[in-house]
């Protein structure tokens, strides 16, 4: 097996697998939403 065929097999086994891609696109979804929330009052000069 070459090296583009190994990633090319990865790739369909990762998002293929709905329970991996959720967990990928929903978790940068939610850190991305949830992360700035305490310093959302703060200001550059605090």
């Amino acid at each position: 097996m070459s090296f583009l065929s190994l990633i090319k097999n990865e790739a369909k086994a990762i998002f293929g697998n709905s329970t991996i891609v959720l967990a990928m696109i929903g978790g940068v979804l939610f850190y991305a939403v949830l992360y700035p929330l305490p310093h959302l009052n703060q200001s550059a000069e605090e």
